[in-house]
């Protein structure tokens, strides 16, 4: 089992492929990272995986990667030399996605999916 980050790029890639369910999939097992009872996140899935070395607790890198599967992944959001390419996407068991102020180039906007 992989550090967090890992799963959350793998739940991007699938949803660039549009394959949904394996993205939710990798989603899932991306959140085994968190850790009762604050939701902390860590390196790996175990905390007690090394007791004297568990990696980095609380695990930054793994919660930005989470963040990532949210915004890039189901929110869609794609920096091109064009310009910005949105193409968000609903998480099985959902009714609404929406992402409030993000900026890009000095604007500031929402996103909303239903």
């Amino acid at each position: 089992d992989g550090p967090a980050m890992t799963y959350a790029i793998s739940t991007i890639n699938y949803l660039e492929a549009n394959e949904l369910d394996t993205a939710n999939e990798w989603l899932d097992i991306t959140l085994r990272n968190q850790q009762q009872p604050y939701q902390v996140w860590t390196e790996t899935i175990d905390p007690s995986y090394h007791p004297s070395d568990m990696g980095c607790y609380h695990f930054l890198t793994g919660a930005g990667g989470f963040v990532q599967a949210i915004v890039n992944g189901y929110g869609g959001i794609r920096i091109r030399e064009e310009g910005l390419r949105i193409r968000p996407q609903l998480l099985t068991n959902t009714t609404k996605l929406n992402l409030h102020g993000v900026s890009f180039k000095g604007k500031r906007f929402d996103i909303l999916r239903e």
